[in-house]
């Protein structure tokens, strides 16, 4: 994890919500080092009603490496920032809603970490072999003991060769 990062905050631009999220950028300020132990919900969201004219921050979002919004709602989605923190993601582009302006429709930041469900999957094809193609060292059940199982290699071989 990084020790410092810059915070921009970016506002006095324009959101466009279709077909996907955008935000148009106009005027940002920078804070440059500041110590990510001392990163809080309530300061960020001050910065952007004192500094940037908010009257009131609605939503306070994040972008990721990647590109994609991020909702921060509260001193635990700054905690789930900390922890992505790193060398390669150590500006963070901070953006906020006013009070009046429409509701930004994107996941929390907090998602992040939670496991996906376990979806299983059965895979098949659709070729055909046949008993050339498959390898001399294929897995055995280990139901059998070794000497059915040199039994069972030979038989294989001996088939093979009079094929």
């Amino acid at each position: 994890m990084t020790k410092k990062v810059d915070l921009v905050f970016n506002y006095g631009g324009k959101w466009v919500l279709s077909p996907q999220v955008v935000y148009i950028k106009k005027i940002n300020e920078i804070w440059h080092g500041y110590d990510v132990d001392l990163l809080s919900y309530i300061d960020i969201c001050s910065e952007f009603i004192n500094k940037c004219g908010f009257r009131a921050v609605k939503q306070m979002l994040v972008t990721a490496p990647t590109g994609r919004y991020y909702l921060l709602e509260n001193d635990s989605s700054i905690r789930t920032l900390q922890s992505a923190l790193s060398s390669q993601f150590s500006v963070l582009q901070l953006f906020a809603v006013d009070e009046g302006e429409a509701t930004v429709v994107i996941p929390n930041i907090c998602d992040l970490n939670k496991p996906y469900p376990v979806v299983p999957v059965e895979v098949a094809t659709d070729c055909e072999s046949n008993e050339e193609d498959e390898d001399q060292n294929e897995p055995i059940p280990s139901d059998y003991n070794s000497d059915e199982l040199e039994v069972f290699r030979k038989e294989k071989k001996e088939r093979s060769m009079t094929s």
